[in-house]
């Protein structure tokens, strides 16, 4: 098999980012394709990229987006270990500090100076995030010093902001409508 990808750690995550014209169209062939990379079906993923631990498992299709104001959407996937099946249903925080990261790298958001903003939207659940990427010098760097807590060494700094991160999964600020409430159990 050859698929074009790229290996990125971001934050505590490693996180394998691929060109959405490299890929399957439909999410059953994509499917496969990441099941097969992986090694997906095995619980130590001995023949594939996969690293056999959730953090180190996942995975992303990037490009342009068509939706005014957003530069690239992605679709995350979370590749399961040893069951052969991908979790289409989330979001990555730190995998999304990749694509920023990517985008910038493959020319897909031009370099605006020191600090270059990436407009993201998640299609897994429809989030829109703001990265913004350390290009000091007007270049993309591909080693840095910034650490977060969990890690021993550096990368490029990417900030992340989630717009509008209330209600993403129940529709709502406060899901109940209230601010506090004792439930019974």
């Amino acid at each position: 098999m050859h698929t074009p990808a790229t290996l990125v750690r971001g934050g505590t995550s490693k996180c394998w980012l691929f060109n959405q014209v490299d890929v399957p169209a439909g999410r059953g062939e994509l499917e496969q394709l990441l099941v097969s990379a992986y090694g997906a079906t095995d619980p130590v993923e001995l023949d594939g990229v996969g690293g056999a631990t959730p953090t180190t498992s996942k995975a992303a299709v990037v490009g342009a987006s068509p939706e005014p104001g957003v530069d690239v959407d992605y679709l995350f996937a979370q590749v399961g270990i040893g069951t052969g099946s991908v979790e289409w249903t989330s979001n990555c925080g730190n995998c999304a500090t990749g694509v920023a990261l990517y985008a910038v790298a493959k020319g897909m958001v031009a370099i605006t100076g020191d600090r270059t903003r990436v407009v993201m939207r998640n299609t897994n659940t429809g989030a829109v995030l703001e990265g913004l990427v350390d290009t000091t010098g007007g270049v993309v760097h591909h080693f840095g010093r910034q650490t977060v807590p969990g890690t021993r060494a550096g990368g490029v700094a990417v900030g992340l902001t989630f717009r509008d991160p209330a209600g993403g999964t129940t529709g709502l600020l406060l899901p109940t409508g209230r601010a506090a409430q004792d439930l019974p159990v």
